[in-house]
């Protein structure tokens, strides 16, 4: 049996246990563990009983359930990270307290997972390897004890913090319901994570709706974005300046769409408005949410540092930064993620790329 730890308690982590538990023959003995301060939902699974997958696979799973961190990823061949980006640095203390070693570690998606594990972990108990995706495998929702796959992406990008051998390669790609595109380097993973194209432009065209306390509120795939589409575009060519700037590896927001659903609906626009999968998900109840917390706190205002250094104009970007400074009453680029933060400030171009992909100086190449 192959086993897996699956960290977190989220929508995306109980849909991944459901379909590992659920392959026709499984191999796979899951286990799902949760932080003491995220345990809300771990509580009522335990508490309610067997969970029902529903969607693309179906079928009645009660996955074991683990409260002690240490237990759950013993022996693992497989650590998986379900939690968001903001909650990486704390998963990582948590897991610095143990052995890793034997362990290969996935993040789900990365947002520069390894550049904060070779801060955060020691060198000795350092996982075999760490590997990043830029999105999840599924579009998805928990409600009560019903899982459902709302969408399943035909293929998602990986890459990974050494050179891996074909047996290493092939486990990793079992685990996953769709075609593995393997990337060229973590930090190409970093930034092909497009959630930061249009979340936080699809927030902040819907604040004023979610601060009035209206409801229902307006869809937020089918109706927000598409009002926001020209702040979009605009973040996305952006981003993808400062990905030619860097030499790395990515593709247009709508090119991620066409690869992973299969769409083809011929822009960015139309896609939002019509892809059923995301057509009933409102916008969120509150502007302090993770479209905000972790896409531009974590990850734009990184962006946007690291565009500076590679000489890079970003204005769009830094308008959605203002805006959501202002919606938190929080200056995001001195609260977030920055350059100083990780250790970085003052960094060149070929130092940020080799804490991106979470190496020495004497290790960083092109793989």
């Amino acid at each position: 049996m192959t086993k897996v730890a699956i960290l977190g308690a989220g929508n995306l982590a109980w849909t991944l246990a459901g379909d590992l538990s659920l392959r026709p023959r499984s191999s796979y003995d899951v286990t799902v563990w949760t932080s003491p301060d995220h345990r809300s939902a771990f509580d009522a699974v335990a508490a309610g009983g067997p969970l029902r997958l529903t969607g693309v696979a179906t079928g009645e799973f009660f996955p074991a359930l683990e409260t002690d961190l240490g237990g759950a990823v013993k022996s693992a061949d497989f650590i998986i990270v379900t939690v968001p980006t903001l909650g990486h640095v704390d998963i990582l203390n948590a897991l610095a307290e143990h052995d890793l070693s034997t362990s290969a570690v996935i993040a789900l998606p990365g947002g520069g997972f390894t550049l904060l594990a070779r801060r955060l972990l020691r060198r000795e108990q350092f996982p075999k390897f760490i590997l990043e995706t830029s999105t999840s495998p599924y579009a998805c929702r928990k409600s009560g004890n019903t899982v459902a796959i709302l969408g399943l992406k035909s293929q998602i990008e990986i890459a990974a913090s050494k050179k891996l051998d074909a047996a290493s390669r092939a486990a990793i790609a079992a685990l996953f319901p769709q075609r593995l595109e393997w990337y060229q380097d973590l930090a190409s993973i970093f930034f092909s994570n497009v959630n930061p194209v249009a979340h936080p432009a699809g927030i902040l065209r819907a604040r004023e709706a979610i601060e009035s306390g209206v409801r229902p509120l307006p869809l937020f795939y089918k109706e927000c974005i598409p009002a926001a589409i020209g702040v979009v575009l605009a973040v996305d060519g952006e981003r993808l300046a400062i990905v030619r700037a860097l030499g790395l590896q990515s593709n247009t927001d709508i090119g991620y769409s066409k690869a992973w659903y299969g769409t083809d609906a011929p822009d960015s626009k139309t896609f939002f408005e019509t892809y059923e999968g995301y057509a009933t998900i409102e916008a969120p109840g509150s502007i302090n949410h993770r479209y905000i917390k972790e896409d531009v706190k974590h990850i734009m205002v990184l962006w946007v540092q690291i565009a500076a250094v590679c000489g890079v104009k970003v204005p769009v970007m830094e308008y959605i930064i203002d805006q959501a400074s202002n919606a938190l009453n929080e200056d995001l680029r001195q609260t977030g993620t920055t350059l100083a933060s990780l250790g970085l400030e003052g960094a060149d171009k070929d130092a940020i790329l080799r804490a991106l992909n979470g190496m020495d100086s004497t290790e960083f190449r092109r793989c």
